[in-house]
């Protein structure tokens, strides 16, 4: 929703930059020829003209950042990239016909035929270049779903060989060593593995709620049902989902500290 929202401010502000650039080349024109009209008159007159593109441009990022997203495969992004293209050409047509001749008084048959052929490649133009611009924005979208140092977000993107699952990090009560990679444990049960290294997941849920109670494993404290003690340190931990998992010497420290905050907060 965040990124629909993006895009949609984007596509306005490209409309306005379209229409008042638009305006003013047939402002200069108007003047060159000994009749300067009111700015904004044509501006008025111009976003009536244009208010097609703005549809087909929010519609055709849209589109292209879905199909990034999603991995689409050639086929079907050529198909429904052409699909975008033609619906908001033929929109196009029937704009000019029901509300531009309706809006200036002319007959939409003279208004067609005086149409300048280029115009009518314009739309399509500007369609296919938010197509293209949407796919390029998968980067940017993906980076917002990672979690960063000092940051929050809602979901964890991880990915692996022709996939990506969206984890939500509220959800997350565990995240193990598994080789070269990390098991992400949520409420559920459920377990993704993620590539990454203890160091960098370290990195990335500093300040997420979680405790490294050994090398190989986070936990959330909240989510801690019960300890069990060897002389004066936590050797292990039972989760609200059954697991029981090692604590380390070190991570006895950090675990019980977090404990002791949580039931004090809880008192209080």
């Amino acid at each position: 929703m965040r990124w629909t929202l993006r895009v949609v401010a984007g596509g306005c502000i490209v409309w306005a930059v379209l229409v008042l650039v638009f305006v003013a080349v047939q402002y200069q024109e108007a003047v060159s020829d000994g009749a300067p009209p009111s700015f904004a008159l044509g501006v008025r007159h111009q976003s009536v003209f244009s208010a097609i593109a703005l549809p087909a441009i929010i519609a055709g990022a849209l589109v292209g950042l879905r199909h990034a997203l999603a991995g689409s495969p050639a086929w079907r992004r050529c198909v429904e990239a052409a699909g975008v293209v033609a619906i908001f050409s033929m929109a196009d047509y029937f704009w000019t016909v029901l509300a531009l001749s309706a809006y200036t008084g002319v007959p939409a048959q003279t208004l067609v035929a005086s149409t300048p052929s280029l115009f009518w490649l314009m739309l399509p133009t500007f369609t296919g270049m938010a197509y293209l611009a949407g796919a390029q924005l998968k980067g940017l979208v993906q980076r917002s779903g990672d979690t960063t140092r000092g940051g929050r977000t809602a979901r964890l993107a991880v990915r692996s060989a022709g996939r990506t699952d969206y984890v939500a990090l509220d959800d997350i009560v565990i995240v193990s060593a598994q080789g070269n990679y990390v098991a992400l444990v949520d409420r559920s049960g459920r377990e993704v593995l993620h590539r990454a290294t203890m160091i960098e997941m370290a990195q990335m849920l500093d300040g997420q709620g979680f405790v490294q109670v050994h090398r190989s494993h986070f936990v959330r404290p909240s989510d801690v049902v019960s300890t069990e003690q060897r002389r004066e340190r936590i050797a292990s931990v039972r989760l609200r989902s059954g697991q029981v998992l090692p604590v380390s010497a070190t991570g006895s420290a950090a675990l019980m500290a977090a404990l002791n905050s949580t039931a004090a907060a809880s008192s209080a």
